[in-house]
Parts: structure tokens; sequence; C-alpha cells
């Protein structure tokens, strides 16, 4: 099995490999390398080995390749296999996973055992074509600039797509009720309070009331101020607004109340806990 080699491939002085190919009609060779790759898939579907397993794969997908995994293309005899492919240094890599810092991901991308798998729309299909083909044209020009930017697009790749495919621990919530409190906690919502949060679960005011119970212990009402509580807290810490106006913003008719629920929560007045949270970066005279 052939092992390619970032020294005799990848420029050092930018870090990475572009190749777009658009009339790939052969099945490829085997291989696995010393450094990372990324592939993206257009039109038809491909057929990709990947350590002894076939992955049959839609346009738009967006596959990882780690250092060590053996693989290749088995064309669809429909039509051509069509793909964007990068390669990058491990260097590269590394340096990434240490600036997210984010030991869950940096397992999932080199512990499991297929490569990570993405789906873009057709949308962002382009828009990552278009972004590659900019680099790529640029690359003699100004190698540093350029692998500084390649840095940056992977780190969106990494975050916007890599991330989120990773799987979710199983959780003892339901999963309508931890939607239900992301729905809650944009702001639109929970300014209508209870009747949104019913509206919004489509179940029973008793069935919700129950289920916030048993997996948050607190009443439902609790459960919708300590939302809005929270973006109290954080309008208190990081902005200089009135607190008259951060309670009514975070959805507070009655200012007592406020006051109350506010430091039974966080034992601190409102004006005691700016004080106590807020860091000054602006210094006055």
């Amino acid at each position: 099995m052939k092992r390619l080699l970032a020294a005799s491939i990848i420029d050092p002085h930018i870090g990475y490999h572009y190749a777009y190919y658009q009339t790939m009609k052969l099945t490829t060779e085997e291989h696995c390398h010393d450094f990372y790759e990324f592939f993206v898939t257009f039109e038809d579907i491909v057929f990709h080995w990947v350590n002894g397993k076939k992955q049959s794969l839609r346009a738009g997908s967006l596959v990882l390749i780690r250092p060590e995994d053996r693989h290749y293309y088995e064309i669809n005899h429909t039509g051509n296999l069509q793909l964007m492919n990068v390669a990058f240094t491990a260097e590269i890599f590394e340096a990434l996973m240490n600036y997210l810092d984010n030991p869950s991901l940096s397992a999932f991308i080199v512990d499991s055992d297929r490569p990570p798998t993405a789906h873009l729309n057709r949308l962002e299909q382009n828009a990552l074509k278009a972004r590659l083909l900019k680099l790529a044209l640029s690359a003699k020009s100004n190698p540093s600039i350029n692998q500084f930017e390649f840095k940056s697009l992977l780190l969106d790749i990494c975050v916007q797509y890599i991330y989120t495919c990773m799987p979710i621990p199983a959780s003892p919530i339901p999963g309508w009720l931890l939607d239900l409190k992301d729905n809650m906690q944009q702001r639109e919502n929970l300014m209508l309070g209870l009747p949104k949060l019913y509206e919004l679960s489509c179940r029973s005011p008793e069935h919700v009331g129950r289920s916030i119970k048993k997996h948050f212990g607190q009443t439902a009402t609790e459960w919708i101020n300590g939302f809005k509580l929270q973006v109290a807290a954080n309008l208190l810490q990081y902005t200089d607004g009135e607190i008259v106006d951060i309670a009514s913003a975070a959805g507070f008719d009655n200012l007592s109340h406020f006051y109350h629920v506010f430091k039974r929560t966080y034992l601190l007045s409102p004006a005691k806990f700016r004080n106590a949270h807020t860091k000054i970066i602006i210094p006055e005279r």
C-alpha cells in the first residue's frame, strides 16, 4: 500500500495542498499518509473505502481523513467523481487542537473508528469552494498571510461542521424538554413566559410542570425565572444599564419582585452583584 508523505506533497511555506478533481473516472489506489486531509464531494454519489469499510457519500459530504487512515475512492459508474481535496500538515492540526482546547473534539477526530463526516448544503459547498480557490490562487504571493487565512478556514470547518457532528451523550432528560429549554432561552419566547412555554411544548401544562419538576427540581415558574435571572445577571455584569431597565429587559414587570428573586438566587442585591462581578477595562479618571 502506498504511503504519501507531507514532505513530497505539501508546500512547507503554506502548510497545505489544494486540488479540485472534476473528471476522475477511475477507482483510485488504496493509500495512507502522514498528514491530515479533508475532502468535499460534489454532484454524484461517491463510494469511499476507509479502513476496510465502505462509505456511500452524497454530494456535499465533508470527510476529515487522519494520518494512517487507509482509504481510496471507488467510482460510481453512473457518473464522474468530483471532489475537492485539501491536505495539511499534522503540525497545523495539532496547533489548531491546542488553540481550541477541547479534548472531546480532539478525541472524536483522532480516535473514532471512521473519519468524521459532515454535510454541507449547496450554498455552503459553493462558499467553501470559492474560499479555497481564492486561497490557492494567492498562495505564492504572500505565503504567511495565506497560511493564516487557511488556518482560519480550518478553524471554521472544525467548529461549524466537525464539532456539530460529534455524537451527543445520552441524556435522561427527554428530547422534547431539552428542545423546550433551548427555545425558552431565546428572548422572544422568554418574554412571553408560561403561555409560550406551554405552547412550544405541545403538551398539557400539567405534564410540562411534572417533567420540569422531575428533571430540574423546579416549578415551571421557577424554571422560567431562572432563565430571566441569567439574562439579568449577564446584563448587570457586562453592561452599564440602569437596574430598572435591566429588570425590564429580562422580562420582569415588577421591580420589587425582581429584587426579591434575584437576591434569593444570587445572595446579593443586583447592585452588589454588579460591583462584585464587573471588571473595569476602561478606567475612569
